[in-house]
């Protein structure tokens, strides 16, 4: 896990929403901005304080859901408690104010873990150091990457005696716990070791749980799109491979992915604005998938084109076509947009550690349209500029030669699946293929062990050159 923020000492220190059908109650504040609704949307703009106070809580739910080993943190439905927790701590007015709000929200499932506004001295609460360890054991989580549903990695909280008044070995005393500056002027203290005795881990909490939201869920309701964008984020932070060694802003990604869902019109908005946050990562293995996204283009002109000279060639033409239209013509536009526009914003929204990666998912993208309908294309051709209608058949040419570009039009989907329930984390079979599978936008995961929390700086992974094995993921996938 990385402490982007910085901490107070440099001390080491499940899910996504699952149905999006959703109806809440959204807690008003002095500072929460007027709610419009559109098309069944609620959005309302996120700056200022408001989002430094999301992004707050973003980053601490990372932190408790993922490394403090408290029953309670365990048990809880961590889905429902972000949907609440985002209702709550955006009207956040003053550091004193979101400090005393995270404390509470946090407080049922997470008793030992402060916040408190930053500059202070947190107290270390007294069930971190009981007066005796006799018959205690010391707890903690144990990852082997993000545990998905892939059934490679895994996640478990392990324990140890404590002998003879000693912490055992391979677990930190819980008094040293990971600190971190959450921003929004307020910092955190998260035990990620914790006494258990024969019943429970200690202390147990004294503060009731909060009624939660309950599905259905839509993502209709703005505290649903902002806790979505709070867990996708959270395991990349947390798990993901590559962000020692890309050049990105993730704690950037995070806000600009906040800000844009809060006002997200439709469905297609918010699909582009994960999109966005997945390209962020810069890695070939990211992909974004979406059932409720179907009703998107996803068949292809039966034709193969290529990128060359600064051109979008044609490269194969289907012989049934009987089009005015051959191999060697450039296509200048596409039902009236420049190709080079609708290629830059196809790559907008694609995640690649190379540009070379980014180039061939957009041209399997552009042109994409509904079954046997038509695109108006303006190709070049003789020093002429004509506009042809193509076929949208989304066959693939039987005699195209194998590898060529745009034989088909990708299967997008994304994880907000109010129809059949589906997880944001699971894997979707690729109908464009049969047989293939995407790996979701969440579940990127190391092959490392993670017991505690990420801090930039540590544990960075031996890549001897960054750039060309960042390259060598694409090109596995690109063969795969």
């Amino acid at each position: 896990m990385r402490n982007t923020g910085g901490g107070a000492h440099a001390i080491p220190p499940k899910r996504v929403l699952s149905r999006v059908s959703i109806c809440l109650l959204v807690a008003a504040s002095s500072l929460t901005p007027t709610r419009a609704q559109t098309n069944g949307f609620e959005t309302a703009p996120l700056s200022g304080q408001a989002l430094q106070n999301v992004v707050a809580y973003t980053r601490l739910l990372g932190y408790v859901q993922f490394f403090h080993p408290s029953d309670q943190a365990s048990a809880v439905d961590w889905e429902a408690a972000s949907v609440y927790g985002m209702q709550q701590a955006e009207g956040a007015q003053t550091p004193a104010d979101l400090a005393r709000t995270l404390q509470s929200l946090f407080a049922p499932y997470a008793p030992t873990v402060l916040v408190y506004p930053t500059g202070q001295t947190p107290q270390i609460p007294p069930g971190l150091a009981p007066s005796s360890t006799t018959g205690l054991s010391v707890t903690r989580w144990d990852y082997l990457g993000y545990p998905g549903e892939a059934g490679v990695y895994s996640a478990s909280r392990i324990s140890a005696p404590v002998l003879n008044g000693a912490i055992p070995s391979g677990f930190t005393d819980p008094v040293t716990a990971f600190q971190a500056d959450l921003g929004g002027g307020v910092s955190c203290f998260v035990p990620v070791d914790l006494y258990v005795d024969n019943r429970s881990t200690l202390p147990r909490p004294s503060a009731p749980a909060p009624t939660l939201p309950a599905p259905p869920w839509s993502l209709g309701a703005r505290a649903v799109r902002l806790a979505l964008i709070a867990h996708a984020w959270n395991v990349p932070q947390h798990f993901g491979p590559y962000l020692d060694v890309v050049d990105t802003d993730w704690l950037q990604a995070l806000s600009d992915a906040l800000t844009a869902a809060a006002i997200s019109p439709d469905e297609p908005s918010f699909y582009n604005t994960f999109c966005q946050l997945g390209a962020a990562l810069r890695d070939g293995h990211v992909s974004i998938n979406s059932g409720r996204m179907q009703t998107l283009p996803q068949w292809i002109p039966p034709l193969a084109w290529d990128w060359i000279e600064g051109n979008l060639v044609v490269t194969y033409v289907a012989d049934s076509q009987g089009q005015a239209i051959h191999p060697g013509d450039a296509i200048l536009s596409i039902d009236g947009q420049p190709v080079g526009d609708l290629i830059a914003a196809a790559e907008s929204l694609i995640s690649g550690a190379s540009q070379q990666w980014l180039r061939y998912e957009a041209l399997t993208q552009i042109g994409a349209g509904d079954y046997f309908s038509t695109t108006q294309m303006q190709i070049e051709s003789g020093g002429n500029h004509p506009d042809f209608p193509v076929g949208a058949s989304g066959r693939r040419p039987r005699a195209a030669p194998a590898g060529l570009h745009g034989t088909r039009a990708r299967h997008l989907l994304c994880g907000c699946h109010a129809l059949h329930n589906r997880r944001m984390e699971r894997l979707f079979a690729d109908p464009g293929n049969g047989q293939r599978n995407c790996l979701r936008l969440p579940g990127i995961s190391a092959n490392r062990t993670f017991s505690q929390p990420h801090r930039d700086g540590h544990s960075r992974p031996a890549v001897a050159d960054p750039e060309t094995a960042l390259a060598g993921s694409d090109q596995r996938r690109l063969a795969d």
